[in-house]
């Protein structure tokens, strides 16, 4: 069977994150960052035509124009538990965006 390696996930969820800016993307794209997975830049340049630097830079501005009424949770709510809610309310999205500008300033 052949599937996609963790690196080539992460990138094209990075992918995906920037296009759609869908709940369930954030949620995962945090996931990846907190394991220190490894994005394949060639899948992210290849998709978009720009690097990977770029790419998140632009997903962190992204996420810092959500309104502060944005509903998160939605889609997601089903499948975390009340502790999770409440953190992922509260954080998930600012820290997400520190991942990535911390990230971003040690990118090429």
């Amino acid at each position: 069977m052949r599937v996609q390696t963790k690196e080539t996930i992460f990138a094209n969820k990075i992918v995906a994150l920037w296009e759609r800016m869908a709940n369930r993307d954030i949620y995962d794209a945090y996931f990846f960052f907190q394991q220190l997975f490894s994005i394949n830049e060639m899948v992210v340049k290849e998709r978009t035509g720009k690097s990977v630097k770029e790419i998140l830079s632009a997903v962190g501005e992204q996420l810092k124009t959500l309104p502060n009424t944005y509903k998160i949770l939605d889609g997601l709510g089903e499948v975390l538990t009340e502790k999770q809610k409440m953190r992922v309310k509260k954080h998930l999205i600012t820290e997400l965006i520190g991942m990535l500008e911390m990230i971003t300033n040690f990118q090429r």
